[in-house]
């Protein structure tokens, strides 16, 4: 299986371009924006006028716009609307350019022994932390983003497809086979990156996706959502959050496979719902997210899933 370089799918890129872009988009988010012209890329959630999540994702600055980048298809058109009629008299225009780029995750030691150091040196793909951005000298074939969300042996790259990048990524692996599907999901729920549509929608608010550290700032100012945002944070008291999961699969042969929206409970009491499951790993153990209520949020309570041992993580 695929390990070094895999193929990001099920990928939405909106760009902001105009002289207000970053004092616009900063009033629709729930992350502090300014750090994005520090060289930084932030992950943030994207919320109604009810503090309502509509998107998850991360938004760096580009030169003369900005990029707003979501693990999740089919998000563009939503976003479109819903950014648009907050756009007055700004100067700002929004553009969906997902299919633009191509996006993948690469382990960063196989990435800096084979870029070329003309362009994008491995010292700078060795030295990226953080959230922090390399950009290949000719600034359009190449960007690398320090996503510590998929481990920090891993980096999130933009690429533009064309003669420029398969010069800078020559082994590249194009195609996103069935294993390699497997994989991304295996890292994406082991780092609680959740999707919309699958771990979270617009009935949820932001702190029960558990991201608050990395993905909002509470001194940053008004936002849309912002008052139900700080309300919940004053008061500190969400019923459910979205967890990590080790589900013990040995001597469970016999059950049925775990689906999404499976019940997880505590004795004979619900305790919460599973939104997403990886493949097992080698210990014959699946990492899952899911919802679960207040009661049970300690790390190693462990709880039931269709006769399997669940624990929580985190």
């Amino acid at each position: 299986m695929n390990d070094v370089y895999l193929p990001l799918d099920r990928i939405t890129a909106i760009t902001i371009t105009g002289r207000d872009r970053l004092k616009w988009l900063n009033n629709l988010v729930t992350n502090d924006l300014r750090k994005t012209t520090q060289g930084q890329a932030v992950e943030c959630f994207v919320t109604d006028v009810k503090g309502r999540t509509l998107s998850h994702g991360i938004v760096f600055s580009d030169r003369e716009m900005l990029v707003y980048f979501s693990w999740g298809e089919n998000q563009a058109s939503k976003l479109l609307s819903h950014w648009d009629r907050y756009i007055i008299r700004e100067d700002v225009t929004l553009a969906d350019t997902s299919p633009h780029w191509q996006w993948a995750l690469a382990q960063r030691a196989w990435l800096a022994d084979v870029l070329d150091d003309e362009k994008l040196g491995a010292d700078a793909i060795r030295n990226l932390s953080g959230m922090q951005i390399a950009t290949s000298s000719d600034a359009d074939s190449l960007m690398a983003i320090a996503w510590g969300n998929v481990g920090a042996d891993r980096l999130l790259l933009r690429i533009l497809p064309g003669e420029a990048s398969d010069r800078l990524l020559p082994n590249r692996c194009p195609h996103l086979e069935n294993e390699d599907t497997f994989k991304l999901e295996a890292i994406r729920i082991r780092h609680r990156w959740p999707l919309v549509g699958i771990d979270f929608d617009d009935k949820n608010l932001p702190q029960e996706l558990d991201r608050n550290e990395s993905a909002i700032s509470f001194n940053k100012g008004c936002y849309l959502g912002q008052e139900t945002v700080a309300r919940l944070d004053a008061l500190g008291q969400i019923q459910k959050k979205l967890v990590l999961l080790s589900i013990d699969m040995d001597g469970s042969s016999s059950l049925p496979a775990i689906p999404s929206q499976t019940i997880i409970k505590k004795g004979d009491q619900e305790a919460g719902l599973l939104t997403s499951i990886a493949a097992p790993d080698s210990n014959n153990r699946c990492m899952a997210m899911a919802y679960i209520k207040r009661a049970y949020f300690a790390a190693g309570t462990e709880l039931d899933c269709q006769g399997r041992i669940a624990v929580i993580q985190s």
